[in-house]
């Protein structure tokens, strides 16, 4: 990094530097957390992948098994092939862990006012 004389001024502010190489001519701006931002940004594509490809593999659950979906009570998951796949009840059901089959959903407290 160059050595600022009197007449060179340095600003750090959210961890962008600017600074000003000699008198009228323009700032420059070196945006130094571009590069820690592309770090996390690619850290957590990884982890999401990570998850995701994670989710996808049902190598150690039997073929045939299903789980819930972790958010949406009309879905399920079957390990098919030795992947998730994602399942939808007909209309007005839910899936129901307990029996293992779409169910009113009256019959699945936890999804009664979700659904």
């Amino acid at each position: 990094m160059p050595v600022h004389s009197s007449k060179q001024w340095v600003a750090e502010f959210f961890g962008v530097l600017a600074y000003k190489k000699k008198e009228g001519s323009e700032p420059i701006i070196m945006m130094l957390w571009l590069k820690y931002f592309t770090i996390l940004v690619l850290l957590i594509l990884s982890a999401v992948v990570a998850l995701e490809e994670e989710m996808k593999d049902c190598r150690e659950a039997n073929s045939g098994q299903l789980i819930p979906h972790e958010s949406n009570c009309q879905y399920f998951y079957r390990c098919s092939k030795n992947q998730w796949e994602e399942m939808s009840c007909p209309p007005l059901t839910v899936f129901n862990p307990d029996l293992l089959r779409c169910d009113h959903p009256a019959n699945v407290p936890q999804c009664a006012k979700r659904s």
